[in-house]
């Protein structure tokens, strides 16, 4: 699934295709009892969204318009969007991160 959706990338921005798969380390993520966190300077923050705030989310989301989502974590929130009709651009630093979503 990885390399199909690589290969999509790689037509339409060579750059960014490049940019997700070059050789980067993945121990700053971690997964632990179906939990999965985001290490930074030895602590482990969640990247998993609540149950009651992805409800929230859902229901207060915008639809039909141009959404600029700074960090994808997960995807939960781009998959919100994604299904409410909205133009998304994702910007995140993390290569590792960009293949997780």
């Amino acid at each position: 699934m990885l390399h199909k959706n690589i290969y999509a990338i790689r037509k339409i921005n060579p750059m960014l295709a490049r940019r997700i798969t070059l050789p980067v380390q993945s121990d700053h993520i971690v997964t632990k009892e179906k939990k999965t966190g985001y290490r930074l300077h030895e602590t482990v923050y969640p990247l998993q969204i609540s149950s009651k705030n992805i409800k929230r989310f859902r229901r207060l989301a915008p639809r039909q318009s141009d959404v600029l989502l700074w960090g994808c974590g997960l995807g939960d929130l781009l998959d919100i969007l994604l299904e409410n009709g909205n133009r998304v651009v994702v910007w995140e630093r993390d290569p590792w991160l960009l293949r997780m979503l």
